[in-house]
């Protein structure tokens, strides 16, 4: 909602050069006083407060003190009342302000220009940080200035008014520009500086040399033209490099993304990249930090990678049927390459252990692939709404399960007592290169149900696929369009693949994966789980344990296995329905051996189908 009132009306204004005090007082903000300024408002006449934040321990002002503040604003025509102000917390109005607040004379203001009043008593910035705004009373419906180019940047703008937003907001997410405010600094200042931020932990074939993305965030005064860098390769560092930049990073902490080489080690092995900014236009980097980290992970062959999908949905969500219908296809044409996890919310196969991950979701039906990828669970992550009628899901899955994975996974379940009420989980980990630094994996594990169902209206499953009047053109699409034909809430209905218990599930268990490791060795963790309280177990049966390879630094499922949780008699024959609603047709939807292991194809021997219309079948090839 906050997005879609913000997309409001700008127009363009050409903005005063203001220039910096000589000496060691200088003018700072995320505006720069040279960028042009756009109009931005509500489209409402009420009153405006604006604010930037200033760190107080980290950037151009930490030790540094505030002697006075700016704002540039529009419409000052239209104004009965301008403060700028200074606060430790953003201020109910510019009167509530905690450190200063002033009121500016409009006769000396015109539209465009900056508007400036100097502290009394410089403030000494606190490590904790400090706002600087303005407060504005105005008839003028769009009287705030932002900046046009630049992209709006953390702590660059937060917006409180009488009638739209009651409540401060932080903006800055919305790409609307850096307010146009700015504190007269005094202290030291550093001209030429500049820090790299390395790229993150990658995966590349042994030998060779690979571009990474290298962020470089301007720490100076003067727009960054050029720099020198050093690489080191796990502590052996390498000549010295030049770099002339496109377009140079002006502006406080702007930042650009270049792209460096770095060379791939010839044996299967993590290599730690050091990169070193030493000079900055030619002169001495003056920033403290200088230099960063990352780590390229060399391999011969890649695991053979498990993809995982979570699909977040609900039996009161009506286009949540597509969702089961993206996760049957899925397991059809990617058999055990692909695990499918539905996690539901607000019906009764809802549990609390996704929570810290449900605040990612935006709406339902929804979905993310090993973390890194959102997308709808059957459009795919291109999906713009309408009545699309692409299984765009298929490519995204696709592209997760080429991508080299350094690390293979496997796992077993055995039930420890006869009455099935607890079992014993074994993970296995098989890394594909040799490290001798922290690991930054850990497992995590869950517990999946299938053939659930219970009675009364949460259990069936809403379906606006139903309504003559939302389904538009989705009764020709070829894997949808049966779900026209069902009724507006399917009541025959059972669900599969339903997440009903965790362990780790934000980014591992700490531990479960340690270092140092070698390539081919083999780590176990094992993992108890005690299931007798679990009233969303319906059936021993139908249980699947999912273990998940998470890497803890990004949050990504780096691979995946899953498994049935057997006894010594079991063989895995029995019945495994598939998901539903029901397709049409009775073409194989999984294939199974006799341990109960999901195969990709036939294998010589005995082999379980289970084809889409439910039934089961014994193939021998």
């Amino acid at each position: 909602m906050l997005k879609q009132l913000l997309l409001l009306v700008m127009a363009s204004l050409g903005a005063t050069t203001m220039n910096a005090q000589e000496g060691q007082q200088r003018w700072w903000g995320y505006y720069d006083g040279e960028e042009r300024l756009v109009e931005f408002g509500t489209g409402n006449v009420e009153d405006y407060h604006c604010a930037m934040f200033v760190s107080g321990n980290k950037g151009d002002a930490v030790g540094k003190k505030i002697v006075g503040v700016r704002a540039t604003i529009q419409g000052v025509g239209d104004a009965k009342e301008l403060k700028l102000w200074l606060s430790r917390n953003l201020p109910e109005s510019g009167d509530k302000a905690s450190v200063a607040a002033i009121v500016v004379d409009l006769s000396t203001v015109s539209d465009g220009q900056s508007a400036e009043v100097m502290l009394t008593q410089p403030y000494t910035i606190p490590s904790s940080g400090v706002y600087a705004g303005y407060s504005l009373i105005t008839a003028d419906p769009y009287p705030v200035l932002t900046t046009q180019a630049s992209t709006t940047q953390a702590n660059g703008f937060f917006l409180k008014t009488s009638l739209t937003y009651p409540s401060w907001v932080d903006v800055s997410p919305f790409q609307n520009g850096n307010v146009a405010i700015q504190v007269l600094l005094d202290g030291n200042f550093l001209d030429h500086a500049a820090s790299p931020t390395a790229f993150p932990e990658t995966v590349q074939l042994c030998g060779g040399e690979v571009s990474l993305p290298v962020t470089i965030t301007n720490e100076g005064t003067e727009p960054v033209g050029s720099i020198d860098y050093t690489v080191g390769d796990d502590g052996q560092e390498q000549p010295e490099r030049h770099l002339d930049l496109t377009e140079p990073i002006a502006g406080v902490k702007a930042t650009a993304t270049l792209s460096l080489p770095f060379s791939i080690p010839a044996e299967p092995r993590a290599s730690e990249k050091t990169i070193t900014i030493t000079r900055v236009n030619g002169q001495p980097n003056e920033a403290s930090a200088k230099s960063s980290k990352g780590t390229i992970v060399a391999i011969r062959e890649s695991a053979q990678r498990t993809v995982v999908m979570e699909e977040y949905t609900g039996t009161w969500c009506g286009w949540c049927p597509r969702g089961m219908v993206g996760l049957r296809l899925l397991e059809r044409d990617f058999g055990e390459a692909f695990i499918g996890i539905a996690v539901h919310d607000g019906d009764p196969m809802s549990i609390s252990d996704y929570a810290s991950e449900k605040s990612r979701v935006s709406g339902y039906p929804s979905a993310f692939v090993n973390r890194l990828l959102a997308a709808d669970p059957y459009h795919g992550s291109s999906y713009g709404g309408g009545n699309a009628s692409s299984y765009g899901i298929y490519d995204d899955v696709l592209s997760q399960q080429q991508a080299l994975t350094p690390i293979a996974v496997s796992v077993e379940a055995t039930w420890n007592t006869a009455a099935m009420t607890a079992f014993t989980a074994t993970a296995s980990v098989v890394p594909c290169y040799d490290r001798s630094s922290a690991s930054p994996y850990a497992l995590g594990y869950v517990l999946l149900a299938d053939s659930l169902s219970g009675e009364g209206k949460s259990w069936s499953q809403n379906n606006d696929y139903a309504n003559v009047v939302l389904q538009g053109g989705y009764a020709s699409e070829p894997n949808l369009g049966y779900l026209t034909e069902l009724p507006d809430y399917i009541t025959d209905i059972v669900f599969d693949d339903v997440a009903i218990a965790t362990l780790g599930i934000s980014k591992g268990i700490t531990g479960s994966v340690p270092a140092p490791f070698a390539n081919g060795t083999t780590i176990t963790h094992q993992q108890r789980f005690n299931i007798s309280g679990n009233t969303l177990v319906q059936d021993k049966q139908h249980l699947r344990l999912v273990a998940l390879l998470f890497n803890t630094k990004t949050g990504e499922i780096v691979n995946a296995a899953e498994c049935r949780i057997l006894t010594q008699e079991q063989t895995g024959v029995e019945a495994y329905p598939q998901p539903l609603p029901k397709g049409k047709g009775a073409e194989a939807a999984a294939i199974y051996d006799l341990n109960g292991r999901r195969l990709p194809q036939l294998q010589r021997g005995l082999n379980i189908v289970h084809r889409a219309d439910g039934t089961v079948m014994k193939v021998t090839k």
